[in-house]
């Protein structure tokens, strides 16, 4: 087996429409709400969300972890690396980060925040 680093470069917007997903079709059966205690007053954000691309956090509840679980975009990019290293591509498949969908988003979530996949 040969083994190849795959470099890909996220845009903020790339970042919020994996969180989007996630969050609105995603993690919903397992995280019960979410919220963000950090405000950079100098971003400007339509959701919530939004402000992980910016180098804030939004904490996500489930029914474990009462004091919520920290999503930070450090740790985001962590399950991004953690996920693509789980996918098995075959030759002349292209990678499209666009393409992501809810079950995984759900997937970087779960890698992002424990470093594995609880919920299945």
């Amino acid at each position: 087996m040969t083994l190849i680093t795959l470099k890909i470069e996220l845009t903020p917007q790339d970042i919020n429409d994996i969180l989007c997903t996630a969050i609105e079709g995603g993690i919903n059966y397992w995280c019960s709400h979410y919220d963000t205690n950090c405000i950079l007053a100098d971003i400007k954000t339509q959701y919530t969300y939004e402000i992980v691309a910016h180098g804030g956090y939004i904490t996500l509840y489930d029914d474990y972890d009462l004091d919520g679980l920290q999503l930070t975009k450090t740790k985001l990019m962590q399950g991004i690396q953690q996920w693509i290293d789980s996918q098995t591509f075959k030759p002349g498949d292209a990678f499209d980060i666009g393409n992501i969908d809810a079950g995984d988003a759900d997937c970087i979530v779960q890698y992002a925040l424990f470093g594995r996949l609880v919920y299945c």
